[in-house]
């Protein structure tokens, strides 16, 4: 029995636009008690502070030139003759330069592949500090309690996808509402993990969900292992609606262009072969990411003879980026040993 079944479609990889804001922002406060719910209480403070920050005039972007730069609640920018609040958003890539994925783009020129490369737009978090009605006066209040000021950089990393004819005052909300999400999820983050005087670093992950145009950004705190996110993983999955199939572990985040250009092998090369015909063939994917493996790979001259050591080391691939060890893919060297 010949049975059909479609590829797994890219989401991704197609003519939508993602926007990447990422930048170091500042947060800081003032802890009047030392204990665990007081730390967290002075946390959360500074950071309901600062998202009034991000939803007030201060809160400016920018491209990574530093060629374009935009105030994003008031709609305002450097090109206002161009970026008008119903011009069309894809106008802004006259102004900044877009990251495509090279795999996708020498694949996209197959004709019997029909893949759009996404474009990914870097923008830069800055705040104004210039503004005269953002100068505030100095207030001293005497307090018996000694608080304790401290002062951190949260790693923001907000992804915002956009259709390329979608209205630009309408994206620049959405900027807005991007970033105000993710400093709250940072701050649930803070609360959840936060033990006793040890506080966390808040840490952005984005996901590619199988059938979802857009990825999902998960937040976790930085130096804490998988086995102990699992509960918050559980949670995901329960929300979500899906399976018990591994998605958001850490090694299995979204890799973005410049991620390829440091990585030394390929992966998922699947996603771009072209389909078989499903009346001769039956179509089984892989659920999850590997590493492509081929002979003569890392030196060594392994050819007629080393195609089962390199489809292994694809099988251990796949279980290191699940999640399930965390030992790197043996050379053949050591598996010949073993």
């Amino acid at each position: 029995m010949i049975v059909s079944i479609n590829l797994f479609q890219l989401p991704l990889d197609t003519e939508n636009l993602l926007f990447r804001i990422k930048g170091g922002v500042q947060l800081e406060g003032v802890l009047n008690k030392t204990d665990e719910e007081g730390i967290k209480a002075g946390f959360k403070e500074a950071i309901n502070e600062l998202i009034t920050k991000v939803n007030s005039q201060a809160f400016t972007l920018s491209g990574l030139s530093g060629s374009l730069y935009m105030w994003p609640k008031t709609h305002a920018s450097t090109r206002p003759s161009t970026l008008k609040e119903d011009s069309f958003c894809k106008a802004i890539l006259k102004y900044i330069r877009f990251e495509i994925s090279n795999t996708v783009k020498q694949a996209s020129k197959r004709r019997s592949l029909k893949i759009l490369p996404l474009k990914v737009i870097n923008l830069q978090i800055h705040f104004e500090v210039t503004r005269p009605d953002l100068l505030q006066g100095i207030v001293i209040q005497h307090n018996n309690m000694s608080g304790i000021h401290f002062k951190l950089t949260l790693p923001i990393d907000v992804v915002v996808f956009a259709h390329p004819e979608d209205p630009w005052g309408k994206l620049q909300d959405q900027f807005v509402e991007a970033v105000t999400e993710q400093l709250s999820a940072m701050d649930k983050c803070i609360q959840r993990y936060t033990n006793g005087k040890s506080v966390p670093m808040p840490q952005a992950y984005h996901f590619e969900l199988q059938e979802k145009p857009t990825l999902t950004t998960v937040i976790y705190p930085a130096g804490i292992s998988d086995e102990t996110l699992q509960p918050q993983r559980k949670e995901l999955h329960a929300e979500l609606g899906l399976g018990d199939k591994p998605v958001f572990r850490r090694r299995m985040a979204y890799r973005f262009p410049s991620d390829e250009i440091a990585a030394e092998y390929l992966r998922d090369i699947h996603k771009y072969i072209p389909a078989p015909n499903p009346d001769e063939f039956k179509v089984a994917l892989v659920h999850g990411s590997y590493i492509f493996h081929h002979c003569l790979q890392d030196y060594d001259n392994d050819s007629e003879w080393g195609a089962p050591f390199r489809c292994l080391q694809v099988v251990i691939s796949w279980f290191n980026l699940q999640g399930y060890i965390g030992k790197p893919v043996p050379i053949i060297a050591e598996m010949q040993n073993v």
